[in-house]
Parts: structure tokens; sequence; C-alpha cells
């Protein structure tokens, strides 16, 4: 068994560790940021897609479109696959 010394120095070790950062948060101009938030100023629900518990389902999005994926009842992890359509153009 293991001190609580030793246990306290693992998790002290752990916690000091420096995070990694995997992407770094874009940099918009305030051209860019305008633009965008002015687009979010104009939204409305074009289509609503209720995906049962268990289950799948797809839906297209053209470029430039935002979607939003909201969590209905319970505590819910779901995996999001996204593709990009227009194999011609890669």
């Amino acid at each position: 068994m293991k001190s609580n010394k030793k246990i306290s120095e693992t998790k002290l070790k752990l916690i000091s560790k420096k995070k990694i950062i995997a992407y770094k948060s874009p940099i918009f101009t305030k051209k860019e940021w305008d633009k965008y938030k002015s687009s979010r100023d104009n939204l409305f629900l074009k289509k609503e897609i209720l995906v049962k518990p268990r289950r799948a389902n797809f839906f297209k999005a053209k470029a430039g479109q935002f979607f939003r994926i909201a969590i209905t009842s319970g505590s819910q992890v779901g995996d999001l696959n996204l593709f990009y359509l227009n194999l011609n153009r890669c």
C-alpha cells in the first residue's frame, strides 16, 4: 500500500505539468468579427431534427451556414462526424 506522502507527490506532479493546447484559437480582424456577428443577428430556424437515443441521423449544411446541437433531455454524450461532400474539389 502506498503512503499518503507518495500519493500527494504524484498528484502534485500531475497538477504542475504544463497544459498542452491542441490548436490555437483563431484570430479575427475587426472586419471579420463584425461580419460574423452581423450574420448571427439574422438567423432563422430552417429545420429541426430530433434524434432518438442510441440512434443516428444526418443533415447537410452549406459553407457559411450555422447549426446548433442541443441536448433536450438527460445527460448525453454523442459523436459528431463532419464530412466534405464535394470530393471533386479535393
